[in-house]
């Protein structure tokens, strides 16, 4: 798999030089050093060269790079929320919260290994049927925000003539997204992508970001709170490639 490593400044050297390294073992790697605040045309135009499989982003203060890449290419983008300042909750933020149709598989702040993790894993060689398991507790599922995110993301997939299915338990032989409502939601040993699920009254509360920056340090990759259909059309354009 060829691999664009693509960081918005050199001083990030703590987060990149081991990440390339352990993509090496296994991968092509490209690495730039471009900042899409400084630095846009250059961005626009190596992305251009679509000579990549893939792309990750890092970046730190005013994390905009991650989600730039993803608006400039049509290949999977993981996004590495670097710690610069406030412990990587500002870079997280940024990279995680991307618009509907703009998916970012994004990592906790020093948590790039998940990234490698999430690309080694036997069922991304293998290509699990390209089916849906919509993974949500069985409590969480009958209430009204659950049941909005479900309806929503179920006609999303059928409109893509995917197939969907959704269960309280994840399966290695389909796509897993994971509903998380709590911390004990989480499967980071698992291939799967997962999905903040809060209420209106939660999504509203600037604190519960907070843990939502905790959950993501107990690894696996995510996409935006309530947003299980950026999780299907990453799975969609991680297959197109596997």
């Amino acid at each position: 798999m060829k691999v664009l490593v693509v960081y918005g400044s050199d001083s990030d050297t703590h987060s990149f030089d081991p990440l390339i390294k352990s993509l090496q073992k296994n991968h092509q790697v490209d690495f730039e050093v471009i900042s899409a605040h400084r630095k846009p045309d250059e961005l626009f135009a190596r992305l251009k060269k679509d000579d990549f499989d893939i792309v990750i982003a890092g970046a730190g203060i005013a994390a905009a790079l991650p989600g730039v890449c993803a608006a400039k290419t049509k290949r999977p983008v993981f996004g590495v929320p670097v710690a610069a300042h406030f412990g990587g909750i500002d870079a997280l933020a940024s990279i995680l919260q991307m618009p509907f149709q703009v998916p970012i598989l994004t990592c906790g702040a020093k948590m790039e290994s998940e990234i490698i993790k999430f690309l080694n894993y036997n069922e991304w060689a293998n290509a699990p049927a390209r089916e849906i398991n919509l993974v949500v507790r069985d409590v969480v599922k009958e209430t009204p925000w659950a049941q909005k995110e479900i309806t929503r993301t179920e006609k999303f997939a059928t409109d893509l003539a995917l197939k969907i299915e959704v269960t309280s338990a994840t399966n290695p032989e389909k796509m897993n997204i994971i509903l998380v409502d709590k911390e004990e939601d989480i499967r980071a040993e698992e291939f799967c992508i997962h999905v903040p699920l809060l209420n209106d009254e939660d999504k509203a509360n600037p604190a519960k970001f907070l843990m939502v920056y905790d959950w993501t340090l107990k690894g696996g990759l995510w996409v935006c709170t309530n947003n299980a259909r950026n999780a299907v059309i990453s799975f969609q354009k991680i297959f197109n490639i596997a």
